[in-house]
């Protein structure tokens, strides 16, 4: 009868490590992209700086603007790539299910 009282809190234990491993890889994923986040924005501003030395304010601005364009166009295009597979992965799954 002891086992039967315990298989309760077996399983609860093992859901808090579980979710405990979970919030733990979330917390480490969001420190990564915070970091991450902090590196672009040295990066681009050295970048601004080394082409303001060369090219003068104007063109500096304009190359930085054209890398965030560009950056903006390929994550839109991976959206969109995403977004289709996603949808005939619906599909799919819709017509499976009616037959």
């Amino acid at each position: 009868m002891a086992s039967l009282t315990q298989a309760p809190q077996v399983i609860l234990d093992r859901w808090k490590r579980q979710v405990r491993g979970a919030v733990f890889l979330v917390a480490l994923a969001a420190a990564s992209a915070m970091a991450a986040a902090v590196m672009l924005g040295f990066l681009s501003a050295a970048l601004f700086l080394f082409t303001l030395g060369l090219y003068g304010v104007i063109i500096a601005c304009l190359i930085e603007a054209g890398l965030f364009l560009f950056a903006a166009l390929v994550l839109l295009g991976l959206y969109a790539v995403l977004a289709a597979r996603l949808g005939r992965k619906d599909r799919r799954m819709k017509a499976a299910a009616v037959r």
